[in-house]
């Protein structure tokens, strides 16, 4: 994150980007940092250790991002929770871990935390994202936090810098938590290299991504997948990040968002297919007939590309028809910048 910020762009450059009133708005590098050290500031005045664990339920949001990276530089552990979980599998992973602090996004989950706070005697600290309801000394909000961490700033400043430089590689990072279909949640022990082999990895298998990329993100940061590629991946190449309203909203956002990156699933491409095919059968005659030619067409080439063979004389001519008349038109509800799409989490159909 430093060198895409100094070296990279520059701190004035946008790194994340967030919808406000309907449109998406930048938020700079500097911005961040600012708001990552003034995080760093405020947990290092807890006394917490390297080492300790802090959870997070929250949704993809750019505090997701200040909130980890100020973790990661104080050698703190991220304990990943879903959302989603329920009161009961959210307190054993609140024990299990040990975690001495917990960072919640919404009131809702904040009435989750509650309800098992009791129960977990080694949680000194729930941090809310949202004002209001930071009214007992366990509850602190957003804006405290900011505030206190940028007042304390002068006498913590040089410890926080030693931390980070104490921080290694081969540190715990992350606790991340099986499923729990075979069993108890399992914690996968994270470190801060794991996560950078593989976007080292990902940068060689592909060398097309670079500093110009903005990365669409909307499958849970909890997950490893979606953690590691549209946030450490993008932020290694020096890409923007862009954040999902949600599923339901994924159609508008990639329009106006205009990604050139997006990790996703089977399942929402194959949305994505049969919505697709659907408006061109209602639509019919002979947009129906260009449509299937085209994408004859395109099969034929792509076969060829992945036996290493370029274009025949033919698809020379008739792919740039087919390209022009359809599949630029599905480009464009995809934003119009789609580079790659990176699919996980259960097999792809073959075509």
């Amino acid at each position: 994150l430093l060198r895409s910020a100094e070296e990279t762009h520059g701190p004035n450059s946008p790194y994340l980007h967030r919808k406000v009133n309907g449109t998406y708005t930048p938020i700079t590098y500097q911005s961040s940092l600012d708001k990552i050290n003034a995080i760093s500031i405020y947990l290092m005045s807890l006394g917490w250790e390297k080492g300790d664990k802090v959870a997070m339920i929250l949704d993809n949001c750019p505090e997701y991002i200040y909130w980890d990276q100020a973790m990661l530089k104080l050698g703190l552990v991220n304990a990943a929770i879903y959302p989603t979980l329920s009161p009961e599998e959210t307190e054993y992973i609140l024990k299990d871990s040990g975690a001495k602090g917990v960072v919640v996004g919404t009131p809702f989950l904040l009435k989750k935390v509650q309800k098992v706070k009791e129960n977990c005697p080694q949680l000194e600290k729930v941090f809310l994202l949202f004002e209001g309801q930071a009214n007992d000394l366990d509850l602190i909000s957003y804006g405290s936090i900011i505030n206190q961490g940028n007042t304390l700033n002068e006498m913590y400043k040089n410890e926080v810098e030693k931390r980070f430089k104490s921080v290694q590689p081969s540190d715990l990072a992350s606790l991340i938590y099986t499923s729990g279909t075979t069993g108890v949640p399992k914690g996968v022990m994270l470190s801060h290299y794991n996560f950078m082999s593989n976007a080292y990895d990902a940068l060689e298998l592909c060398p097309q991504l670079d500093k110009t990329e903005k990365f669409l993100s909307f499958l849970p940061l909890s997950h490893v997948y979606e953690r590691m590629v549209s946030y450490h991946l993008c932020t290694y190449v020096g890409g923007q990040i862009a954040f999902s309203e949600g599923i339901e909203k994924i159609a508008t956002n990639m329009s106006d968002a205009k990604p050139s990156v997006l990790a996703t699933v089977p399942r929402l491409l194959e949305r994505m297919e049969d919505k697709v095919r659907k408006n061109i059968e209602i639509k019919g005659g002979f947009s129906k007939k260009i449509f299937y030619w085209a994408i004859n067409v395109g099969r034929k080439v792509r076969k060829r590309k992945d036996l290493g063979k370029g274009k025949n004389l033919l698809q020379l001519i008739t792919y740039p028809i087919a390209n022009k008349l359809v599949f630029s038109k599905i480009k464009e509800k995809l934003g119009g910048n789609i580079k790659l799409l990176v699919s996980g989490g259960g097999a792809l159909p073959q075509h």
